[in-house]
């Protein structure tokens, strides 16, 4: 019986493969072989699948646990480098220092101003001046990148 992760195993392991996976699929995309959205339909859903294999909180235990059995920093294992770190996430609101929240308040003010600001600038129907210092205000330059939201039923 064929199980879940040996499915995975279908895909390439080492980077060499994976490049060569790659530049085949994108030849089979752009030379007409599959459909586009077919195949963006199935990246998304990969993409999703893996993300929550990777985020869910027992595989990452199970990871730790196994990474833990190698003492060393870092250590081969079936031809990759595994460096073991760490990171410092602070949680200076939880301190009680007044001076930073109260920086963190007038961040969050300023935060809101800007925000403002900005719907401002988007709704100029023309370049105007400021009154104050007679600068000449143009609407914002804006860029469009398309993209496709994809919501699975």
């Amino acid at each position: 019986m064929e199980t879940a992760i040996q499915q995975l195993n279908l895909f390439p392991i080492t980077k060499a493969d994976r490049a060569a996976f790659v530049q085949k699929c994108v030849e089979e995309i752009t030379s007409g072989f599959h459909n586009p959205l077919k195949l963006e339909i199935l990246l998304k859903n990969l993409e999703d699948t893996i993300s929550e294999i990777r985020k869910n909180r027992d595989v990452k235990m199970c990871i730790q646990d196994e990474v833990d059995k190698y003492g060393d920093k870092s250590f081969d294992f079936e031809n990759v480098t595994i460096t073991k770190s760490e990171r410092k996430s602070f949680m200076f609101n939880l301190c009680g220092d007044p001076e930073y929240d109260r920086l963190s308040a007038e961040l969050e003010q300023v935060k809101a101003q800007l925000k403002a600001r900005e719907e401002f600038l988007k709704a100029l129907p023309m370049d105007v001046a400021d009154p104050e210092t007679g600068a000449i205000i143009t609407k914002p330059v804006y860029q469009c990148t398309p993209y496709l939201t994809i919501k699975f039923k």
